[in-house]
């Protein structure tokens, strides 16, 4: 973070503590902000907005940095002045003895009655008052992120494009997926390093931009899982799910590419079957921003585009019968991938390009490592050329193949 900005940090925090009649020096890092002099000092944790500074509008910035103030003015008040001890006049007499009168009539009354049961419950800790606001805080932030998800969501719908200031809310993933029988990827080592289990940041050399990406929220979470059929695993799938700063690039018309070439050179060297790159609501399980598919063959790579954008729309945007074989639930994920596959099969090149052309989607690579691509403006083209793909799936010309 540059120092232009550490400062902008310092002068709206100082002007809340000022509001708030707050003495001290401010102390600013990418980490922390200290009040010092003027009483104890007082530290708050501000790795979070630092992080997330470039991209908070000012009102934003304004609210964040009068959090931080209170925090700092709160955690001043926990700690309570020396109080001298005054000599006790005639009145102050009186109540002490009253008042140890009470407590010996109280002692007598539980030992006396020994049948009452005393309760043996832990007296509950007093909850810090800093680390309170700062849940709160992160409470707040969280439920900001989801309306911003979610209006971004709905604007996306209308045929709207998406810029830097509406990467709050959501995640970027990459779905890899292979047969049972086939070798999935089993060392992602090129490509992240894992720091906790299941946890990893991005270390491809191909994208050292994404690779110098830090903050309290970038991270790469890895799920890998199989895909069941009524008896055994028919698909495996691995999921890289990106938080943080990691998100912003899919954000960015300029930057996009990055995440598309690491997702193509970590499918390329581990021979998935079928993958797409899309991007959610970190709070949802709706695909909404679709940017790249593959498949081994034309067909498979429409069959990525339908399940992982049509089949994962909310609604879905497929016929019923593609998607489960029961009423009440709305997709049986092994059945749905195993019936497009089987029905895209027949699908060429030039049909796919002529699906999704419409929409300006675009086919490329050789035939045994298709991919599709989606333009940045217009963020729900993928989501609209699914449906528009999936007329292919139901022609006469189709279910007589």
């Amino acid at each position: 973070m540059d120092a232009h900005s550490l400062r902008e940090i310092q002068q709206l925090v100082e002007a809340a503590l000022a509001r708030h009649g707050t003495a001290g020096e401010l102390v600013v890092d990418e980490q922390t902000i200290s009040l010092v002099g003027h009483g104890p000092t007082a530290v708050v944790q501000a790795g979070h907005l630092c992080a997330r500074w470039s991209n908070l509008p000012f009102v934003e910035r304004q609210r964040e940095c009068g959090l931080i103030a209170r925090a700092l003015s709160r955690q001043r008040r926990t700690v309570s002045p020396e109080v001298r001890p005054k000599r006790a006049g005639p009145i102050g007499l009186v109540a002490g003895l009253a008042l140890a009168l009470a407590l010996t009539a109280g002692a007598f009354y539980a030992f006396g009655n020994i049948d009452e049961p005393v309760s043996t419950e832990p007296v509950a800790a007093a909850i810090d008052p800093v680390t309170a606001e700062l849940e709160a805080t992160e409470r707040e932030r969280e439920a900001r992120a989801e309306r911003v998800c979610n209006a971004t969501r709905a604007r996306i719908a209308r045929g709207g494009t998406v810029g830097p200031s509406d990467a709050e809310g959501w995640v970027v993933e990459l779905a890899l997926l292979w047969t049972a029988s086939e070798r999935a990827a089993e060392s992602l080592a090129d490509f992240v390093a894992v720091s906790e289990p299941q946890r990893a940041r991005i270390v491809w050399r191909g994208a050292p931009e994404l690779a110098e990406l830090v903050g309290p929220r970038t991270r790469v979470d890895i799920r890998r899982e199989a895909l069941p059929e009524a008896t055994a695993p028919q698909f495996q799938e691995l999921r890289l799910t990106l938080h943080g700063e990691y998100v912003l690039p899919y954000f960015r018309e300029a930057e996009r590419i990055k995440l598309i070439r690491f997702s193509h050179a970590l499918a390329e060297k581990h021979s998935a079957m079928l993958g797409a790159l899309y991007a959610r609501c970190a709070t949802g399980t709706s695909h909404h921003m679709g940017a790249w598919f593959l498949g081994t063959s034309p067909g498979i790579a429409a069959s990525a585009l339908l399940y992982y954008m049509g089949a994962r729309a909310q609604p879905p945007l497929l016929p019923k019968e593609l998607l489960s074989t029961r009423e009440d639930v709305a997709l049986e994920p092994a059945f749905a991938l195993d019936t497009l596959l089987d029905r895209t099969r027949h699908l060429n090149r030039q049909d796919v390009a002529s699906g999704i052309g419409a929409l300006d989607g675009m086919v490329a690579g050789p035939a045994t490592f298709t991919t599709l691509g989606f333009p940045f403006v217009d963020s729900d083209r993928a989501l609209r050329a699914s449906h528009q793909l999936s007329r292919l799936l139901t022609t006469p010309e189709a279910a007589s193949r």
